[in-house]
C-alpha cells in the first residue's frame, strides 16, 4: 500500500513513510479487493455517460484485467482498470469521485500506477479517451501521455457518438 502527500496545487510526493495526504487527508492506493465493488460501480455511473455494468466489470476482472482502488480514508474514491501483456500495459476504465475530482486524487492514483508499471518493466502505457473529456485528456498530456491514433465514432452519447483518442507513453 502506497501513501502520498498532494500539495494544494495538486503536486504529489510520496514520503518516507509512503504516506500521501491530499489535501491534509490520508490518501492510499490499494489492489482492487471484492468489498469495494460497489463503491467502484456507484462511482462509474456517476461519472461516464456510457458505464460499464457489474457484469462488465466482473468480466474484465475475472478474466485478466487487475484494478486499483483510491481510498481517502477508508473511503474508495476512484479506481483504475487496467491489462498487462508482456511490456505493455492499457489502462481499460479510471474514474475519480464527482464530489473528488479536481483535487489532485486521479493524479496521484496515475502516478502510483505509473510508478509501479515501471517497476514491472512495462515498455509502453495506452488507453482511450473520449475526446470530448477534456479534464481526462489534459491529465494524460500532464503525464506526458502523447496521442497516436483516433476511433471515429467510438463512443455513445445522447446526441450521437464520439471519437476516441488513442494515447500513449513509453516509460523508461
Amino acid at each position: 500500500m502506497e501513501r502520498y502527500v498532494i500539495s494544494e496545487n495538486g503536486g504529489c510526493i510520496a514520503d518516507s513513510d509512503s504516506l500521501l495526504v491530499v489535501n491534509a487527508q490520508a490518501f492510499t492506493v490499494r489492489p482492487f479487493q471484492a468489498d469495494a465493488f460497489d463503491r467502484m460501480l456507484e462511482i462509474e455511473h456517476e461519472v461516464h455517460p456510457n458505464p460499464w455494468s457489474g457484469e462488465f466489470f466482473h468480466k474484465q476482472l475475472a478474466a485478466s484485467a487487475q484494478g486499483l482502488l483510491s481510498y481517502l480514508g477508508e473511503l474508495p474514491v476512484g479506481y483504475l482498470v487496467y491489462q498487462q501483456l508482456i511490456d505493455e500495459v492499457e489502462v481499460l476504465n479510471m474514474a475519480t469521485a464527482k464530489n473528488q475530482q479536481n483535487q489532485g486524487y486521479a493524479s496521484a492514483l496515475l502516478e502510483h500506477f505509473m510508478l509501479e508499471a515501471s517497476a514491472r518493466d512495462v515498455q509502453q502505457v495506452y488507453l482511450e479517451v473520449a475526446k470530448d473529456n477534456d479534464a481526462a485528456i489534459s491529465l494524460y498530456r500532464k503525464f506526458l501521455f502523447q496521442q497516436t491514433g483516433l476511433r471515429a465514432h467510438y463512443y455513445q452519447r445522447d446526441n450521437g457518438r464520439c471519437d476516441a483518442l488513442l494515447m500513449a507513453r513509453k516509460l523508461p
